[in-house]
């Protein structure tokens, strides 16, 4: 019998993480933490100030991304007309990205392609992120992507589809756990 992967959990545990930091009831005791760990001898001469340092900053947003985009492409090999995509596309969840560049994927697996190339462009650093956290992606192998997204419509997909990324996994680790109990 094959154990049981505990990769198929990331991106579920990696929303579930990212919506606990977000809880505005926490906010206190995650400030008092950083404060803490500021007054340190490592921290102290940074400039860091607890309060005002932003839990959703870009190593939260990266990190987040990594765990969403491309744990699941290299661990699930979702195809293009699973639920996911289907349903991505008929709520035009990246209507508010602005594609730059793109090699114009058949109207029916727009998410499927976009996902695909932002796991390229995240698993290879093929990003930057401005001042005010817009960020844009890019890829350098055909087919050749260039989309960006502004910092508040990044955290309104986060929200909308963060959920439905963590549970394409999760419907992964339910098949996985049925054909452990064969």
């Amino acid at each position: 019998m094959k154990a049981y992967d505990l990769r198929l959990e990331i991106p579920a545990r990696s929303f579930i993480n990212h919506q606990i930091l977000q809880t505005p009831t926490l906010q206190p005791a995650l400030d008092a933490a950083a404060g803490e760990l500021f007054a340190t001898a490592l921290y102290r001469d940074q400039g860091l100030i607890a309060g005002e340092y932003p839990l959703f900053n870009q190593a939260h947003v990266v990190s987040l991304l990594y765990c969403l985009i491309v744990v699941p492409k290299e661990i699930l090999g979702l195809n293009a007309d699973d639920e996911l995509f289907r349903t991505m596309d008929a709520q035009s969840a990246f209507a508010q990205f602005r594609i730059h560049a793109s090699p114009s994927p058949k109207p029916e697996t727009v998410s499927y392609s976009l996902i695909h190339a932002w796991r390229n462009s995240v698993s290879h650093a093929l990003f930057e992120i401005d001042p005010r956290m817009n960020f844009r992606f890019w890829t350098e192998r055909n087919p050749k992507w260039d989309f960006s997204v502004a910092r508040d419509n990044l955290m309104k997909f986060l929200s909308q589809y963060g959920a439905l990324l963590a549970n394409a996994a999760l419907r992964a680790r339910a098949l996985s756990s049925e054909s452990l109990e064969e």
